[in-house]
């Protein structure tokens, strides 16, 4: 058992803790002007470490609880009877130039060079608004926010200030995992992801204008790719080859450096049309399909988008390849769409499916064209159809090899679309019940 003991007169005299250790040795641990009550809670507490020292058990949760919350010095008097550890010496806390960097360092090892370069362009604003030479422990959640408005008055998108969050996030949840501060200042920003801007949908019709002028067939398969097929671009629509083309089954296999991943995606017929024109033209056969300069891309459909007599919309390929998606999912089932241009269902929920003018059409029954409206039994009369290829036909390399026509070939069937989507059947909607006479709703 352990005692106190007063070691001079007074109304708080300093004291101190008689003990017998875990070997049996008597020791003394001094702790200075303390009350009594103190030194009552001491005495209990360094009953309970020899107690555990002696069966080599660990201390209960309550009194490691009260060991980190003693001052260092206390803590070493108690090390020194081997009664517990001397915790880490606290790592010193790094300025934000420092912190930053370093991390920056490990991440060009972990991420691709366009994000490292993202993420210094956040840095770079940080290290301005905060200062270099601040060490990150005096960053404040109410600075953060600081930091956050003062981007929104210097002009920044709220999509470009929430990227800018979210890596300011992820360089401080590091410093807290390493222990150099306790709590992420950056952690109730807002840092989500903001939905595209889906206000533009290229339509067929402006497509074939857009082709129609397009300068040479580099350029028509690159719109081609983006529109009819939804490659990104140029991260996909550059990489992909000649050879990559299954022409007997009309796919295509694309590679993602967005996701490293590799996706096969089908070749419209209109697209098939523009390939075989380019298959022909080309040089090269096993080189690229698009062997454009990735330099002033947005700058040349630019110009071919007005030429076409279109007004230039914001984000010219994305939108694009948005579009191509929003008029798959018109047809087809959204798990293959999303499959085929590379990414989750929910991805295109939130920033690529749009609700287009031929939606309305489909459920009034009219739709319009140049400033006439067209009957539900004309808009069907005009619905182009699928072409299918038999399996003994000969692919398309060959007939281009030999120079057959690819356009109206023999072994080709149509199939009207009609023939292919499901239909509402006569008796109504909803399938019928049996043991009813009446075999859909009338409601």
């Amino acid at each position: 058992m352990a005692s106190i003991v007063r070691l001079s007169s007074g109304k708080q005299p300093p004291r101190a803790i008689d003990f017998f250790d875990h070997h049996g040795t008597r020791r003394r641990l001094r702790l200075g002007k303390i009350t009594h009550d103190m030194a009552l809670e001491f005495k209990r507490r360094i009953e309970k470490l020899v107690a555990s020292k002696r069966l080599n058990q660990s201390p209960d949760a309550e009194t490691i609880s009260w060991l980190q919350g003693l001052s260092f010095d206390i803590t070493r008097r108690i090390a020194h009877f081997d009664l517990c550890r001397l915790p880490d010496a606290a790592p010193s806390i790094p300025t934000m130039e420092k912190m930053l960097d370093k991390y920056v360092d490990q991440k060009r090892i972990e991420l691709k060079a366009s994000s490292v370069k993202r993420m210094e362009h956040t840095f770079q604003k940080m290290k301005a608004f905060f200062l270099s030479s601040t060490t990150i422990d005096q960053i404040t959640p109410s600075r953060a926010k600081d930091w956050r408005i003062q981007m929104l008055k210097d002009g920044l998108s709220e999509a470009s200030v929430r990227t800018n969050a979210r890596n300011a996030k992820s360089a401080f949840r590091d410093a807290v995992e390493r222990g150099f501060i306790d709590k992420n200042p950056f952690s109730g920003l807002v840092s989500s992801s903001v939905a595209a801007e889906r206000a533009r949908f290229v339509t067929e019709e402006e497509t074939d204008r857009i082709l129609k002028v397009c300068p040479n067939h580099d350029w028509k398969c690159l719109v081609g790719l983006a529109r009819l097929a939804g490659l990104r671009v140029p991260s996909e629509s550059h990489a992909v080859k000649w050879e990559h083309i299954d022409w007997t089954r009309s796919r295509l296999t694309v590679f993602a450096p967005k996701t490293n991943s590799t996706r096969i995606v089908p070749i419209s017929p209109k697209l098939m049309a523009l390939l075989v024109a380019a298959f022909r033209e080309s040089p090269n056969h096993s080189g690229p399909i698009v062997p454009l300069s990735g330099h002033n891309r947005h700058r040349q459909l630019t110009k071919i988008v007005k030429t076409a007599g279109l007004k230039p919309w914001p984000d010219l390929f994305q939108t694009l390849r948005r579009s191509c998606e929003t008029q798959m999912a018109m047809s087809i089932p959204q798990h293959a769409v999303s499959a085929w241009i590379g990414h989750s269902e929910l991805v295109s929920a939130r920033h690529y499916l749009q609700v287009t003018d031929e939606l309305f059409d489909r459920v009034t029954g009219t739709e319009f064209e140049n400033g006439k409206q067209k009957s539900a039994a004309e808009s069907a009369a005009v619905k182009p159809g699928i072409v299918v290829h038999d399996e003994a036909s000969d692919s398309v390399a060959d007939q281009v090899a030999t120079g057959q026509d690819t356009k109206n070939p023999d072994n080709c069937r149509v199939i009207p679309v009609a023939a292919i989507l499901c239909e509402v059947v006569r008796g109504g909607i909803e399938p019928p019940t049996h043991g009813f006479s009446v075999h859909c709703s009338t409601n």
